[in-house]
């Protein structure tokens, strides 16, 4: 198996070297691909901005091509409009010299010059005579003016003395009405101003108990949390707790289990222990009679070594006893020290004590009695406790005449000739004697610790708990408070703004009362003041017009008669005027002509120098685009190229990339499988090395029991043993095996079998009796169940009856006839699993389905189901959620005069959204949003409404219940 171990090793050590090669390996491809992931988003981001390089460059040719399009059209236009320019000069050259031979055909400037001085005699003559009936005319308009503004402000002064009228008397109405429901209104303000003020009292205490209310909440909500938090952090802290205590508890009982078992003791010392009511004066080995600290606890251990095991008694003559006992009934050998024999050794030097390292004598580092003094000095008396191996090695060095043996906290062991012990047993080992004894003492101490901390913590936890539970219930206490407060604050606000605005508007009239008082004081005496003006004006208006009527009269004559003159010159100048017009005329057009035949002739050359010019420039502009083609021609051609070399080396390095990564993820799976075999080689390794351990303490706990059961020494024996020639091993093994088989169905002795047996029948007493209680249970149960059948049934059949009956009734009054019954199903074992059968007839059908039935029918039929029940067992409160919705105005009538009827022993909440059904309610109750986000409750008391024609009328039901 050694040599199986050894080999898994060396597997183990050259796949840690391969898994060792492969991380190097992952680690070299990992940093490739990054490097090549950052060349690769290089290349993409270089072949991206050569792409868009190459796509401006092919923008820009398919710009520059159609602007070469644009441009020879445009150049094509202006060459044909150059092709016709000189024949159209010519032409209006032609035309030119015919103007002007017909202008010199016209008459001279001597005719045209004579003509025009009688034409300026004639009609200076007449310009004269025109001033004069001018000023006639202007003076005779003026007085005509001044005339109708005179009767335009007679007019307008009777006009206004007739409004004035009016409006002072309207006036007078006006204040004397105002007047009156000023005084009306003064005192409707007062009463206003004191509501609002008692109103705003409310809104600040409500306001402050809301504000209170809310912060009581937010204390209460926060000290829950609190509790909350501590009573979780407590559960938390608990069930750390009691997984200590769990780990704790079993390795109490672990170590328990090996204490009640002696693990660990010599046959000897065992087989004495276990008879130890045999003796007299046996006090225990030595592990059971002092304590020692954790710290010290490996020295000691390591110091005391088997002489833990040693027996402590009383006397000689009882050590003498017990070894009497182990030789006659062959169980082992044991060390015994007897208190009055043990001669105590010389103790160790207290110049020694002081030294660097010495932690202190053994004997000292332990609490025991008294009486065990002699026995602790003789065995750890001249022991030194160091703290490491380098302090006894000096000690050791500097004291060579020391007579006592050295331990050090870990274990290590120097011996007075030298010799020096150390090391760590490979695995888990059991703990020693005092160990384990030690652990055991602080382990209950640990479970008593433990134990009283968590009942502390419970105890803690449940006060955390009630206090959190009570808090809860005084939180949503305090939100209903709140909410009561809250209601109470709305209808405080809905009452203050129904005051303000009750204030504003008597206010409002009041000052409009005012204004309006004051205006019509201030409109009377102005209309006084303008009546008097207006009287004023109107005699000076009546005084003018008499004195302009005279002076019209008089110049109207002189007018007519510088009329007739003016009509006689005024027809010869225009005689005189038209000659010299017409001629005037034809000249001025034909010069006319004449420069506008030149002016088109100047603008022909203009085009044409123009257009001259732009075919210039468009040779220019076309030279310019092609150059700029070919260049991004170039351009162009250079990026594609570079975009394709760019796209083939990302291809490659993408290939590449993906290889590599294919190469890394192919090293990853030989890794994890190089990974998983070396984990089960090494599980396997230490599930050997687990069996060669085991095989070697089943040996040595073999060699133990055949020296405790044998007195024989295998490996002595072995030593001495002599390989027999003529021996039989297969007789031998064989028999050596029935031998076995016999000795296993012996079985080992239970020395506790007694106990056991008292256990068990104490158990079974105690399980019988258990049963016996559960069938008298059981009995009792059945019999409960049988008699809550009966009363179950005998109640179902009375409450049946008087529902079918209640159905029946109120049916028949819904309908104002008709059938409906309740019907149990007859093929039922049990009244109790039976279905009920529901059947409907209103009069004039015979329907064999209810869906035969229409949505009213079926309505007015489970109303008549529901108010059966309900009117077997009546309740205080009834709610009713849109039963009323399938039903027309006459079936409405007749629901809502049932409810009423029902009203008489029950309160009913009934959700609608029909009408008919508010006319017959005591309040209605509804929500609506006064302001934006917040919700406020509004109600109206029906019998408080004045006028009962706002409901609508009742429609003719049938039935009893309709109105």
């Amino acid at each position: 198996m050694r040599e199986h171990i050894t080999k898994l090793s060396d597997d183990e050590s050259g796949l840690a070297s391969r898994l060792g090669e492969l991380e190097a390996n992952l680690i070299e491809a990992d940093t490739s691909l990054v490097s090549m992931e950052q060349e690769i988003r290089a290349k993409e981001e270089e072949r991206a901005a050569v792409r868009s390089r190459r796509d401006v460059a092919a923008a820009k040719i398919k710009d520059g091509e159609i602007r070469l399009k644009e441009i020879d059209e445009q150049r094509k236009n202006d060459e044909q409009g150059l092709s016709g320019v000189d024949d159209r000069v010519n032409h209006i050259q032609e035309d030119i010299a015919r103007t002007e031979e017909q202008l010199s055909h016209i008459g001279g400037e001597d005719s045209k010059d004579s003509l025009a001085q009688l034409y300026r005699s004639r009609q200076e003559q007449l310009d004269a005579l025109i001033a004069q009936i001018d000023g006639i005319i202007e003076t005779i308009e003026k007085h005509k003016g001044e005339d109708v503004q005179i009767l335009s402000t007679l007019a307008r002064t009777e006009a206004e003395q007739s409004r004035l009228a009016t409006s002072r008397d309207a006036l007078q109405a006006r204040r004397e009405r105002l007047e009156g429901n000023h005084r009306n209104h003064g005192d409707s303000l007062s009463a206003a101003k004191e509501v609002e003020e008692a109103t705003h009292k409310q809104v600040a205490e409500a306001n402050a108990a809301v504000t209170a209310a809310h912060n009581k909440l937010d204390d209460l909500i926060r000290e829950r949390e609190e509790a909350t938090s501590a009573a979780e952090a407590i559960d938390s802290d608990l069930n750390n707790l009691r997984h200590k205590h769990g780990q704790a508890e079993t390795r109490f009982k672990l170590l328990s289990d090996y204490e009640r078992r002696n693990d660990g003791i010599s046959g000897g010392a065992r087989g004495v222990l276990q008879q130890m009511d045999r003796f007299q004066g046996i006090a225990g080995i030595v592990a059971d009679l002092f304590t020692v600290s954790q710290d010290h606890e490996l020295a000691l251990e390591t110091a005391l070594g088997p002489q833990a095991q040693n027996i402590v008694t009383e006397t000689q003559e009882s050590a003498k006893e017990a070894i009497d006992f182990l030789k006659r009934e062959r169980r082992g050998r044991a060390t015994f020290l007897p208190l009055d024999g043990i001669q105590t050794r010389r103790p160790i030097d207290k110049s020694i004590l002081k030294l660097d390292g010495v932690v202190g004598a053994a004997n000292q580092l332990i609490e025991f009695d008294k009486k065990y003094k002699s026995i602790f000095e003789y065995l750890l008396g001249n022991i030194l406790i160091v703290q490491t191996i380098e302090h006894a090695i000096n000690i050791r060095r500097y004291q060579r005449d020391m007579y006592c043996r050295m331990v050090t906290l870990d274990g290590e062991v120097i011996n007075p000739g030298g010799a020096m012990t150390g090391g760590r047993y490979k695995g888990n080992q059991n703990l020693g004697l005092v160990s384990r004894k030690n652990e055991l003492r602080r382990l209950e101490e640990q479970l008593d610790k433990l134990n009283a901390e968590a009942d502390a913590l419970g105890a803690e936890r449940e006060t955390k708990k009630k206090h959190a539970f009570d808090l809860t219930v005084t939180v949503e206490k305090q939100r209903k408070d709140i909410q009561q407060v809250e209601h109470h604050l709305s209808e405080c606000k809905a009452q203050l703004m129904k005051t303000e605005r009750d204030r504003l508007h008597a206010e409002e009239l009041t000052n409009s009362f005012h204004g309006d008082l004051e205006e019509i004081s201030m409109e009377l005496k102005q209309l006084e003041e303008e009546d008097s003006e207006l009287q004023a004006k109107h005699a000076e208006a009546k005084i003018e017009k008499e004195r302009l009527e005279r002076l019209l009269s008089e110049q109207q004559k002189v007018l007519h008669g510088l009329a007739e003159d003016r009509d006689r010159q005024q027809e010869d100048v225009n005689n005189i005027r038209v000659d010299l017009a017409t001629t005037e005329e034809r000249r001025e057009s034909l010069r006319n002509h004449i420069s506008h035949l030149r002016r088109q002739i100047q603008e022909i050359e203009d085009q044409q120098q123009e257009r001259q010019q732009r075919i210039t420039a468009f040779t220019e502009r076309r030279k310019e685009i092609e150059s700029d083609i070919a260049e991004n021609t170039n351009s162009h051609e250079t990026d594609a190229a570079a975009f394709e070399t760019l796209s083939a080396s990302v291809d490659n390095l993408i290939k590449q990339r993906d290889q590599l990564r294919n190469s890394v993820e192919e090293q990853r799976q030989e890794e994890r499988k190089l990974s998983a075999e070396r984990r089960n080689i090494e599980h396997e390794r230490q599930n050997r090395e687990m069996k060669a351990q085991e095989h070697t303490l089943r040996c040595q706990s073999i060699g133990e029991r055949i020296l405790d059961e044998y007195d024989i020494d295998l490996a002595e024996a072995y030593k001495n043993w002599e390989r027999p020639e003529d021996i039989d091993w297969d007789a031998l093994e064989k028999q050596l095996r029935q031998t076995e088989r016999e000795f296993n169905n012996i079985g080992p002795v239970n020395l506790a079998a007694i106990d056991e047996l008292r256990e068990i029948e104490a158990r079974e007493q105690f399980l019988s009796q258990q049963l016996t209680d559960l069938q008298a249970a059981a009995e009792k149960i059945q019999t409960i169940i049988t008699d809550l059948d009966e009363t179950s049934r005998r109640l179902f059949t009375a409450t049946y009856k008087e529902v079918r009956k209640n159905f029946q009734e109120l049916f028949r009054m819904l309908f104002n006839g008709g059938k409906a019954d309740m019907v149990l199903e007859k093929d039922a074992e049990d009244i109790l699993e039976a279905g009920i059968d529901i059947i409907a007839q209103p009069p004039a059908k015979q329907p064999k389905s209810i869906s035969l039935l229409s949505g009213g029918e079926k309505a007015l039929t489970a109303i008549a189901l529901i108010f059966a029940v309900y009117k077997t067992k009546p309740s205080p409160f009834c709610i009713l959620d849109e039963v009323d919705a399938p039903l027309d105005e006459s079936n409405t009538d007749v629901f809502s005069g049932m409810v009423r009827n029902f009203c008489d022993t029950s309160q009913f909440i009934v959700i609608t959204h029909n009408k008919r059904t508010m006319q017959y309610s005591d309040a209605v109750y509804g929500i609506t949003h006064a302001e934006p986000g917040v919700s406020t409750k509004i109600s109206v008391k029906l019998d408080e409404i004045e006028d009962s024609k706002e409901l609508l009328e009742t429609a003719q039901g049938r039935g009893p219940f309709a109105s």
